[in-house]
């Protein structure tokens, strides 16, 4: 029994021994590893300069003024159409005509009307003054004379009327022809060959001078920041851009959609499809704004880090980003002006992370 103690005690003595050898390798072998790599970075710190500002919309774009060509005469039929949906026309230039056989007559018959009219004066005047030489004489009364008077002045007020209505004829037949009241292109057409219309019966609409307006809607904060006259550049779903330019702001909000509008003027241009909706973006006053390179910016776990280097480490900042201007990103958190930060490859860092400064110039001031 005694020697199987011994045996048992020297077992236990060499396990020991063994572990104490393994563990004495272990710590050799730690020594013998390289340490970890220290990073040589480049760094910038924040900059401010004005940076030009900019309000994206959006909204629809309209004709900038419309016409409506409308039918002036009635009981005449429409005889001619010479113009169609996407015409361009000229000032001036005949759109339809309406049968005008009937009002030819009619300025005819008006014509002899005035002249028999220009007859009757001319007699009743006459009469008048041969009156008045005979009631001097007294061989005429003096109704006889107020009669002749009045005759006069009947015949001339029925010379009045015959030369109104001939006006009014000729001004029928002259209406007759429908002629565009301005350059443009015709938007829409109502009028049928062989349709009678009363007064004020659209027959054609028309684009003035084709020209058009974009119609942003924006908030009511954004609202406030534009004035008339500032630039805009629009965007068509083609990609071609249009500048245009803040022409009026509505004086009122839309209920349905609590948006006021901004009406911007666009040039004339065939890229430009009346009832589209596109994107713009309004040309604000500059602003000062804090910036760094986009290339220092690091994306992780969906919030948006700068790396600072305090002392040879690193420590992430978490910052709020605003606009992107050339190779640069705004800054709208605070940030120490002295502070160095990571200008490129700070996704490869984490916090603690001992890094060596390079000594290139700093070269974050380019951004004005």
């Amino acid at each position: 029994m005694k020697i199987s103690s011994n045996r048992v005690l020297n077992a236990c003595i060499t396990v020991v021994a063994l572990l104490l050898m393994a563990g004495c390798e272990e710590e050799a072998l730690t020594d013998l590893r390289p340490p970890r790599s220290v990073l040589t970075v480049e760094t910038v710190s924040p900059a401010k300069a004005f940076w030009p500002q900019t309000l994206k919309a959006n909204g629809e774009i309209n004709a900038w003024q419309k016409a409506s060509i409308s039918s002036e005469i009635a009981n005449l039929k429409l005889l001619e159409i010479l113009a169609d949906v996407g015409d361009k026309v000229e000032k001036g230039q005949v759109l339809a005509r309406f049968d005008t056989a009937s009002v030819k007559l009619d300025v005819e018959q008006a014509k002899a009307s005035l002249l028999e009219a220009e007859a009757n004066l001319l007699y009743a005047q006459k009469q008048a003054e041969r009156n008045i030489k005979l009631n001097q004489k007294g061989t005429v009364s003096d109704d006889a004379l107020l009669q002749s008077e009045v005759n006069a002045k009947s015949a001339k007020a029925k010379l009045i009327s015959a030369q109104a209505n001939l006006d009014y004829q000729q001004f029928r037949l002259e209406r007759a022809i429908v002629t565009a009241p301005d350059d443009g292109v015709i938007s829409a057409r109502n009028a049928q060959i062989g349709s009678v219309y009363t007064p004020g019966t659209e027959l054609f609409e028309l684009i003035r001078q084709n020209r058009y307006e974009w119609l942003a809607e924006l908030s009511e904060t954004q609202f406030k920041r534009v004035e008339v006259g500032q630039n805009v550049t629009l965007i068509l779903d083609s990609g071609h851009q249009i500048k245009g330019t803040v022409n009026r702001k509505a004086p009122l909000v839309d209920k349905s959609t609590l948006t006021a509008t901004v009406y911007v003027t666009l040039p004339q241009d065939p890229n430009i499809l009346g009832g589209n909706f596109a994107s713009g973006n309004i040309e604000l006053p500059p602003k000062e704004v804090t910036y760094l390179p986009e290339s220092s910016i690091v994306y992780r776990d969906g919030y948006t880090f700068v790396m600072a280097v305090v002392e040879n480490a690193i420590q992430p900042i978490r910052v709020v980003t605003g606009q992107r201007h050339s190779k640069f990103v705004e800054i709208f958190t605070t940030l120490n002006s002295t502070t160095m930060f990571v200008k490129s490859g700070g996704a490869f860092l984490v916090n603690g992370d001992k890094v060596e400064v390079s000594s290139q110039p700093n070269t974050s001031t380019q951004g004005e």
